[in-house]
């Protein structure tokens, strides 16, 4: 099935079976993600529609303000997700978003405290040919970074100050396209 296809039919499903039931938000025929949202009420997919992701969201969540910025063209560049639609239900939003590949999933195997904890980030990183989460971060301070997307973090930078929002860089909000080395900031805001 073609992704306007998909769109379509994600869309349709998630407006009109969207239900809070028991305080857990639900989409008849969407089963959640693995990836888990402190503060999204859904994250999931349609079985017709594996290429896009549902989410769910309050109208103040900071994804919202991240989500528009990117379908606005505030933010632009291959490290953002595409976002295919934003729609307003009644003090929530429902954003479809391009499915990518999940960086805490592709390496489930280790656990945070191997990665970050009980290893050396920076070198476990650049052994499997990963830009460090510090570089990442350090760019989105620095203006002087002249590494990968130096120009898209730096506009993140500003953006994400501008509206006065915390960076929220670590490896559960990267995800990536074909290759884990091209990394996709999936929820990076606070």
């Amino acid at each position: 099935m073609d992704i306007t296809t998909q769109i379509s039919t994600a869309l349709d499903t998630a407006l009109s079976t969207i239900n809070k039931s028991g305080g857990e938000w639900t989409i008849s025929g969407a089963e959640p993600t693995t990836a888990h949202s402190n503060t999204a009420d859904f994250v999931g997919s349609v079985k017709d529609a594996p290429d896009v992701i549902i989410k769910v969201c309050d109208e103040d969540d900071t994804y919202v303000k991240f989500a528009k910025a990117i379908y606005n063209g505030a933010l632009s560049g291959s490290i953002y997700p595409e976002i295919y639609s934003i729609t307003e239900l009644e003090h929530k939003y429902v954003i479809l978003i391009e499915r990518v590949g999940a960086f805490a999933d592709e390496h489930a195997d280790l656990t945070d405290n191997e990665i970050w904890g009980g290893r050396d980030q920076a070198q476990w990183m650049l052994e499997n040919g990963i830009p460090t989460m510090q570089e990442w971060v350090e760019a989105c301070c620095e203006s002087t970074f002249n590494g990968p997307h130096s120009e898209e973090l730096r506009d993140f930078d500003e953006w994400r100050k501008a509206c006065g929002l915390s960076n929220d860089i670590h490896a559960g909000n990267f995800g990536y396209r074909d290759e884990v080395t091209n990394l996709v900031l999936l929820d990076p805001v606070w």
